[in-house]
């Protein structure tokens, strides 16, 4: 491996780290109940998606975040 490819590595790995500890952090506020809702960016847009309430989508997304 040269050093531009282990630089680069290096760089992906922190990255990674960061956006694990991202998740982590948000998936404690949802459990915790500071959340209730999620905005995710898709190929569409935008999609809100609210984690109180009967919508079936969001139970289906809360019930796969939290699992």
């Amino acid at each position: 491996m040269d050093a531009q490819s282990s630089t680069e590595l290096t760089r992906l790995l922190a990255e990674n780290a960061g956006l694990r500890a991202r998740l982590e952090e948000a998936l404690h506020a949802i459990r915790d109940g500071e959340v209730d809702a999620l905005v995710i960016a898709t190929p569409a847009g935008p999609q809100v998606f609210t984690l109180q309430g009967l919508d079936a989508e969001s139970n289906r997304l809360r019930g796969e975040m939290l699992a």
